[in-house]
């Protein structure tokens, strides 16, 4: 499994809602992807987005970023929307769980 971390945060507080669009956008086409697993986002306290998506392997991750839907996307939020992002791709090495039942 790869999971992919990613932040971004928008230049300014108005352009909050546009970022927000942008994320449901990118969203919508990872889940058109095969090989997408899922995908969790979370606000910052800055304004930004804080967001974990899990791909099958690199090959599916390859085909969510180079579609060109998503590389415009990018050049729009480098070009107008962002004042900064990161993004770290991972492999996953194990995993653990615990669900507690009454």
């Amino acid at each position: 499994m790869i999971i992919l971390l990613y932040t971004v945060v928008p230049r300014t507080e108005e352009l909050r809602p546009v970022n927000e669009e942008m994320t449901r956008q990118i969203h919508a086409l990872a889940e058109a992807t095969p090989g997408f697993l899922g995908a969790e986002y979370y606000d910052r306290p800055d304004g930004g987005t804080f967001g974990v998506l899990r791909f099958e392997d690199e090959d599916a991750l390859a085909t969510w970023r180079d579609h060109p839907d998503h590389g415009e996307a990018h050049r729009r939020g480098v070009e107008e929307v962002y004042s900064s992002y990161q993004v770290e791709i991972c492999e996953r090495v194990r995993h653990a769980e615990f669900t507690w039942t009454p």
